[in-house]
């Protein structure tokens, strides 16, 4: 994935300098939230069978990771570094083996409770409205880019079992859109 796919992305979501400021006017609400929601993931990892071992083995790092993740969903900076810093992320997912699967679960536990967060601290429901929808674009277009990170590996590992070319195949699903059958 490159960060002009990331811009694409966010033209395509709708992602403006409105979700930027809703995001960013979120910081401080979240900031003294971020902990729990993060022990939260933990205590749900440790308690399914797939994820047991590697959330005791990491414990506090992985804690640490998620609070730093979610801390910069409220930054306000959403451009080249934000894209390289997922993506990276990404990676890290990617290298550590966890199945994208789980990383959907986690997602889905953000998902909510920033949803709960923002609703039962925000008074007027068009403001509300607007700011949730602001972190379900910056959570959808981090999830994407997590997505492309598992993908590369997947294409990856593919091209190397093989040793098909991939520029050959990149090549071809270029141009597979102009060749048609007789």
């Amino acid at each position: 994935m490159s960060l002009e796919f990331f811009e694409e992305m966010k033209t395509l979501v709708g992602f403006s300098q409105a979700d930027r400021d809703n995001l960013l006017s979120l910081k401080s609400r979240f900031r003294f939230r971020i902990p729990g929601i993060a022990e939260d993931i933990h205590d749900s990892l440790k308690r399914t069978p797939a994820t047991a071992e590697l959330a005791r083995k990491q414990g506090k790092a992985m804690k640490d990771a998620h609070i730093h993740w979610m801390n910069g969903l409220f930054e306000g900076e959403y451009e080249a570094d934000y894209f390289h810093n997922r993506q990276k992320i990404g990676t890290e997912q990617v290298a550590s083996q966890w199945p994208p699967h789980l990383v959907e679960g986690i997602f889905s536990q953000v998902r909510s409770r920033a949803l709960e967060i923002v609703l039962e601290e925000q008074p007027k429901a068009t403001q509300a409205s607007r700011q949730c929808d602001s972190i379900l674009k910056i959570l959808d277009l981090d999830l994407l880019i997590i997505h492309c990170a598992f993908r590369e590996e997947r294409l990856n590992r593919i091209f190397e079992i093989t040793g098909i070319n991939r520029q050959l195949v990149d090549r071809l699903i270029e141009h597979g859109g102009a060749v048609r059958p007789h």
